[in-house]
């Protein structure tokens, strides 16, 4: 051996070393791409074909919940671990990761549609609480294999509550307006795969303005609509006093007066909210007598568990393209 080449055996040692570490760097370094595919997103028929620039890029799946194509958080089968839920409901981790990063007011959301509600509503509470105002979810448009985003700009976030939210003016519906609309609802209601559709009352009550609910649980979604805002209705008064429990009345005597009616409820199995191209959307259909042509607000709820593509259908298939944005309260769940 020469002394040349003893002498480059050791540069030679610690390239080949440098080169070998350098494919392990590039072996672990994590892609950008996207983890969820586009046939794994939520089913939505309210989309706008292109999505906002300059935004907080959101991706949640089964493992991961990642930032601008990073993951910043593992999750366990979707669900966010307890140490990283604050007392504000804001995940720790996410909001430290856009708090640090440049000022932005838009997110995209590319959510697995099977990923628990619950965790959802922790994101959105984090983009609340960090000033990020516009969320668009990246959805399918419609039942096809293109992305759509479900933009929404009117919205707010509370912890579960029993109390009514009442909408901004500009989204408030009054509760008189259900009288001359509750038979096409119903009507409309039964035409899909509908579980319950409440019948048109004979006494409703007047006055107030309606709280609007819609609202997730297992296989099946809801439409509630209730009256508030107004005094409770004066109980009718009995057809005849002095009957006894057990007792019909008389041949021909009036029957007693149902109370004045002051909530009214539609429910489907959820396959209603992704019907096939050539299918109706009967909650659209539903909903058009009293949304169709003029902006509406509702409350947003659905269980921890329930999958996340569930409420996004919910809403795309009840505010559709060619409606007005609605103003959506959506309600975190307990964990």
């Amino acid at each position: 051996m020469t002394r040349a080449f003893r002498a480059a055996v050791p540069w030679l040692v610690l390239s080949l070393a440098f080169v070998g570490c350098g494919d392990d760097a590039e072996a672990n370094q994590e892609s950008t791409d996207p983890i969820v595919g586009v046939l794994e997103l939520p089913i939505s028929y309210r989309y706008e074909a292109s999505g906002p620039s300059n935004v907080v890029a959101i991706e949640i799946a089964p493992s991961n919940l990642r930032v601008d194509g990073h993951t910043i958080l593992e999750l366990d089968n979707g669900k966010v671990p307890d140490a990283s839920v604050t007392s504000s409901n804001t995940i720790q981790e996410l909001r430290t990761n856009i708090d640090g990063g440049p000022a932005r007011r838009n997110a995209t959301l590319r959510i697995l549609g099977s990923t628990p509600w619950r965790t959802t509503m922790l994101v959105l509470s984090t983009l609340k609480e960090t000033r990020v105002t516009e969320i668009s979810f990246m959805t399918r448009q419609g039942t096809g294999t293109e992305i759509g985003y479900l933009n929404l700009s009117n919205w707010d976030i509370r912890v579960e509550d029993e109390e009514f939210h009442e909408p901004p003016a500009t989204h408030m519906r009054s509760w008189n307006e259900i009288g001359d609309i509750w038979e096409e609802m119903y009507t409309a209601c039964r035409e899909g795969p509908y579980v319950d559709c409440a019948f048109k009352a004979s006494n409703i009550a007047e006055g107030g303005n309606m709280h609007m609910e819609l609202f997730a649980r297992g296989n099946a979604v809801k439409i509630e609509l209730h009256r508030f805002g107004a005094p409770d209705p004066e109980p009718p008064a009995p057809a005849h006093d002095t009957f006894l429990d057990g007792i019909a009345p008389p041949e021909g005597e009036e029957e007693a007066e149902l109370p004045p009616a002051v909530t009214a409820a539609f429910t489907w199995r959820y396959q209603a909210t992704t019907p096939a191209a050539d299918e109706e959307n009967v909650v659209a259909k539903t909903m058009r007598p009293l949304c169709g042509a003029q902006p509406c607000g509702a409350l947003v709820e659905a269980e921890a568990q329930t999958p996340t593509m569930r409420v996004l259908s919910f809403i795309g298939s009840a505010f559709p393209n060619g409606t007005d944005e609605p103003y959506l309260m959506f309600q975190i769940p307990p964990g």
